[in-house]
């Protein structure tokens, strides 16, 4: 098992904690007194990877790997969102993977693209990191198709779009990526569009951007404690499909403007799905979810 904080905005060797985060490094070791098998990773986004020279990237790499020594981490994860436009570099790829192997770090990639196509950027890096988190969500979002209420991660079938988690899988293994090497991201958020109330709630629906969620002050992003909470105690409908291809949806009752949220999501029932596609079907090397802090830790819905 690896936990992974994210994120730090600097590889700062000065530094008393982690990242705009603030958590002390000590609290962050902290699971590992209860379980001294588990991996701690930090994570920083690659726009916050900056050099401008061949010993740039030397330099760089070298304070990386001071820096994860220093605060006892296992290694570095780095998050590559092919959206902010922020191309991977094969120099920089192969320098990481030397000076990891010499201090027995683990080097691993969590990547999102706007497109399956992204994913050939990839393709000369997949063998200089131990594994790669394919964050295969937010496939439909409320805040970039905020006029069609849709399932954000559908396993199989989008009924409006082609773009599906086994769709994507399938382009990585194509181009020769290993199995094994890949985890599956699952969400613990669902993504959120409004609705009318006398419209239809089956999904592709009519909708518009879904509302601003004070737990994480995101527009369009429910976590999962608050829908499951919704539902239980809250008059929330639960609608189910049937195939094992996208999961539930959840739908709010009306409220006086004339409208309900609607908010599609990944339940128990889906992650066991997703669970066994990922050992059965395609033989993936584990999961990655996103992110704890999203997911009923109280146990307030039983």
């Amino acid at each position: 098992t690896h936990l992974i904080y994210a994120f730090t905005s600097d590889i700062a060797l000065n530094s008393t904690s982690y990242g705009p985060t603030q958590i002390p490094y000590d609290k962050l070791l902290a699971p590992r007194v209860k379980n001294p098998k588990l991996k701690i990773m930090a994570s920083i986004k690659s726009e916050d990877l900056k050099w401008d020279s061949s010993t740039g990237i030397e330099n760089k790499v070298n304070k990386t790997v001071d820096y994860l020594k220093k605060y006892r981490f296992d290694g570095l994860d780095i998050y590559w969102n092919m959206s902010s436009g922020n191309y991977p570099i094969v120099n920089f790829f192969t320098a990481m993977r030397n000076a990891f192997d010499r201090h027995n770090l683990i080097f691993s990639l969590a990547v999102f693209t706007e497109t399956n196509n992204d994913v050939m950027y990839f393709m000369d890096f997949v063998n200089t990191v131990d594994f790669i988190s394919v964050l295969a969500y937010d496939l439909w979002r409320s805040t970039q198709a905020f006029w069609e209420a849709n399932h954000p991660a559908p396993l199989y079938s989008n009924s409006s779009d082609g773009r599906t988690i086994d769709s994507l899988i399938l382009y990585w293994l194509e181009h020769d990526t290993p199995a094994a090497k890949l985890n599956l991201g699952i969400p613990l958020y669902g993504s959120s569009w409004t609705i009318p109330a006398d419209g239809k709630t089956e999904p592709p629906a009519s909708a518009t951007w879904g509302p601003l969620n004070k737990h994480v002050n995101l527009i369009g992003q429910t976590p999962y404690y608050d829908i499951c909470s919704s539902v239980k105690s809250s008059g929330w409908k639960v609608l189910e499909e049937k195939s094992n291809s996208t999961g539930p949806y959840a739908v709010s009752p009306a409220d006086p403007s004339g409208s309900r949220v609607w908010v599609g999501y990944d339940d128990v029932h889906m992650v066991t799905v997703k669970s066994q596609y990922i050992r059965y079907v395609r033989g993936l090397g584990g999961a990655t979810v996103w992110d704890l802090s999203q997911d009923d830790f109280r146990n307030v819905c039983g």
